[in-house]
């Protein structure tokens, strides 16, 4: 079955979840399918209002449901996961497969910032 553009965009906000006296407002992002850019920067800014509107404290992004990704749009994950940490957000990655670290790898992206599960 074939989605339509603004079906394949639609960005999923997970409700936070509470724990005890310090409250973690924590989202999933999962990332199923192909990503190219213009999907990557409507993602960005989706991401960024969500985190915003919902006052998040962590993002998990899950990459283990990306087939394929190009340099351009690893550049665009890791600018997210950057203007994130601007905003108080902590980026967690999960499900890097080994054509993503590759690229990351070899556009000298800096993992170091990131959790990386």
């Amino acid at each position: 079955m074939w989605l339509s553009f603004d079906e394949r965009n639609v960005l999923l906000c997970i409700p936070p979840i509470g724990a005890s006296a310090y409250v973690l407002l924590i989202a999933i992002l999962p990332l199923i399918g192909e990503l190219d850019t213009e999907r990557a920067q409507f993602l960005i800014g989706s991401t960024l209002r969500c985190s915003q509107t919902l006052q998040l404290t962590h993002l998990i992004i899950d990459l283990s449901g990306l087939h394929n990704v190009d340099a351009t749009v690893a550049q665009e994950l890791f600018y997210l996961a950057e203007t994130l940490i601007l905003l108080g957000v902590k980026p967690l990655l999960t499900g890097i497969h080994l054509n993503i670290a590759r690229t990351a790898i070899s556009l000298n992206l800096n993992l170091k910032n990131y959790p990386v599960f």
